[in-house]
């Protein structure tokens, strides 16, 4: 990101991290990746929770997260109709990142600690995130917080052995989600990552990170921007994710054999036909 003036945001937030994405059945949303050319993670169950995650690493140092009911146990926490969550910056130090904020007179909801277990190479290792919640003093049912991630253990998600997609995805380009006032962010967000990166725009609001472009968007101006992506919020958060491709030829070629037709974007690139994947949120590639 830009720090050359006195409009730069917070030293300790470095860029886009990831998108959070829940899902209606954990093992199903694999299965569809897998399908379509992606390399996710075998998915960790929280047997507390119900709850089963998958992480698809990608070349830029971005990832997919998602995540949701695996039916092994009743599931106890997310909305399954959460759909596209929540678009994560990264912090290089997530305490750093809070004093920052609280120097800046930004309040912080929560820093908190998450771990969970995964399976390396047949072994259980432990994946450890430290995080803390911002109020954007939305609505609850609109974008009530934003998160920043700091990784304890950044090897365990960014696995070579996984990130040579065969579809040939390297990168997230954007990720557009829909709330009613986009606007109203871009204070919290001049704050975070610097005036210079934060641009109103009609119906929404652009945040350049230095690799994808995290957009804010009113639900109609989404639709209009991302066709389908209401349809493909299977009645949660509409949202779109769009991953950069190094071949747009290739990545053609794999659909096909997944017996996938994409969609012609209005703004350039393909677009998955809703549902396709049983997830939420409209997935799309760019090269």
């Amino acid at each position: 990101m830009n720090r050359q003036d006195g409009r730069a945001g917070l030293a300790a937030i470095t860029g886009y991290d990831h998108t959070d994405l829940r899902v209606r059945d954990a093992k199903v949303a694999h299965a569809g990746f897998l399908r379509l050319g992606f390399l996710p993670a075998e998915p960790s169950l929280n047997r507390l929770e119900g709850i089963a995650s998958c992480a698809i690493a990608l070349d830029d140092g971005s990832y997919l997260a998602f995540s949701g009911p695996a039916h092994e146990v009743p599931a106890q926490r997310h909305s399954v109709a959460a759909g596209l969550n929540a678009a994560l910056l990264r912090a290089a130090g997530r305490d750093d990142a809070v004093a920052a904020l609280a120097a800046a007179g930004v309040p912080v909801r929560k820093a908190f600690d998450f771990s969970r277990s995964i399976t390396v190479g047949g072994a259980e290792r432990i994946v450890t995130f430290r995080l803390a919640t911002l109020p954007t003093g939305l609505a609850d049912d609109d974008m009530p917080e934003i998160e920043l991630i700091e990784h304890a253990t950044p090897d365990l998600i960014w696995r070579r052995d996984l990130m040579a997609h065969p579809n040939g995805v390297i990168g997230t380009a954007e990720v557009a989600l829909a709330v009613a006032d986009p606007t109203a962010l871009a204070p919290l967000y001049a704050v975070l990552v610097g005036a210079a990166n934060v641009r109103c725009v009609p119906d929404g609001l652009e945040i350049a990170t230095g690799t994808a472009r995290i957009k804010y968007l009113t639900p109609a101006r989404l639709e209009a921007a991302f066709p389908g992506a209401a349809q493909a919020s299977l009645g949660g958060r509409a949202g779109a994710i769009i991953f950069r491709v190094r071949d747009e030829a290739l990545l053609r070629r794999v659909l096909a054999e997944a017996g996938v037709t994409p969609a012609a974007l209005p703004g350039g690139g393909l677009a998955l036909p809703p549902g396709v994947l049983g997830t939420a949120g409209l997935i799309g590639f760019h090269t």
